[in-house]
């Protein structure tokens, strides 16, 4: 929309959505400077694999989140609703991108089953 003297004025309903809208497309844009050293843009079928991976690592993010959660409130370790309502699946740093990896999966994990997470007392032993 634009107003006679050519200046476009936005109104940001939803600012959170915006926060994850980017924060998303940072992940994905992350798969493609772990590529290739340096962001030079790619093809739209290249593109599209990248969003594949990039929904991948937050499907994966979400599902362990999620257990991490839950695990530490059957330790009774105090949680926040205001700070679980702040936690995004959209995060990427713990994920090495560079190299090809072979996984021999646990039965327990082909079966369904998540990996084993850490206590929280482990955690802070760290």
């Amino acid at each position: 929309m634009s107003d006679p003297q050519g200046e476009m004025k936005f109104v940001m309903l939803d600012r959170e959505a915006v926060v994850r809208y980017r924060s998303a497309t940072k992940t994905a844009e992350f798969l493609f400077y772990a590529r290739c050293g340096v962001y030079i843009g790619a093809q739209m079928e290249e593109e599209g694999r990248f969003y594949a991976i990039a929904n991948v690592i937050v499907l994966w993010n979400t599902i362990y989140m999620d257990a991490v959660i839950d695990q530490l409130r059957s330790e009774g370790y105090p949680l926040k609703p205001e700070d679980v309502r702040r936690l995004s699946p959209l995060m990427f740093e713990h994920i090495n991108f560079l190299g090809r990896y072979a996984f021999a999966l646990p039965d327990s994990v082909a079966q369904g089953q998540l990996l084993p997470l850490r206590s929280a007392e482990e955690t802070d032993n760290e």
